[in-house]
């Protein structure tokens, strides 16, 4: 078990990091510029500046179950803020569905589409 906790809070100790790096890029005026919806940067942001806490609470919660009272509900806890990062690209994803569609930006340059 604490093989698998190391494992998984160097993980979310990375993605934590590359979370709070994407989050400045993107606040930068550059970064702002690059988006086209204002819904799916907020959205982008919203996962990026909030994944850090939410991974650090997880893996101190899963560290304090495993030494503390029941071992078996530690990876639990550990999982916990992938799900989330899961749920929050899901939301991300239909929501780009449904302003654009998937392939609606890459096929076409912006005001070239044959439907618009």
């Amino acid at each position: 078990m604490t093989a698998l906790l190391t494992a998984l809070s160097v993980f979310h100790l990375f993605v934590g990091a590359g979370a709070l790096a994407l989050g400045v890029r993107m606040s930068s005026g550059e970064g702002k510029s690059a988006w086209r919806s204002l819904l799916l940067r907020r959205i982008a942001m919203a996962i990026a500046w909030s994944y850090p806490p939410v991974a650090l609470a997880g893996v101190v919660m899963a560290w304090r179950t495993a030494v503390g009272t029941d071992p078996h509900f530690a990876l639990l806890w550990a999982i916990a803020p992938l799900a989330w990062l899961i749920f929050k690209g899901l939301a991300f994803a239909m929501i780009d569905v449904l302003e654009d569609g998937v392939f609606g930006n890459a096929l076409y340059p912006p005001g070239d589409r044959p439907d618009a």
